[in-house]
């Protein structure tokens, strides 16, 4: 199942049980999505698994950072709001690499004859297929070199 098949069939179930919750949540992702679709082919096209992934990826994003922000300014309540949201999102996404396997990575690509910065990050991200999280594979990669 695609994952905008998957969007339309978890918006139907919770339209039918009445969770406004999850129903606003699946509203806005699918409205990124739409806007994504937009601004990429205009009225006619769709977006393919992977350009809907990075969209859910960018949207998880806004929601990690959200969620620092209130926890740093003492607003526990918005950041509980937005954790529900990313816990509903992530649903969708790929599961997140363990930071053993991106350190076995990193050293088989430095191995390989990488030792730029921009060159070890390009080869280390092409190899999880966006799986990983670009923030820490960025802190190993440092670490590393």
């Amino acid at each position: 199942m695609s994952i905008k098949e998957q969007l339309d069939a978890d918006l139907k179930t919770a339209m039918k049980s009445a969770d406004s919750f999850s129903v606003g949540v699946l509203r806005l992702i699918k409205s990124a999505i739409q806007n994504e679709t937009i601004a990429k082919y205009g009225t006619s096209g769709t977006l393919n698994d992977a350009e809907m992934l990075a969209v859910l990826k960018r949207e998880a994003k806004k929601r990690k950072e959200s969620i620092e922000v209130y926890s740093a300014s003492g607003r526990e309540d918005l950041a509980e709001g937005e954790r529900k949201e990313l816990e509903l999102l992530s649903k969708y996404l790929p599961a997140e690499v363990p930071a053993e396997e991106i350190e076995k990575v990193v050293k088989e690509v430095i191995a390989s004859g990488a030792t730029e910065f921009s060159t070890v990050m390009k080869e280390v991200m092409a190899r999880f297929n966006g799986a990983a999280d670009g923030k820490a594979v960025s802190e190993i990669v440092k670490k590393s070199l």
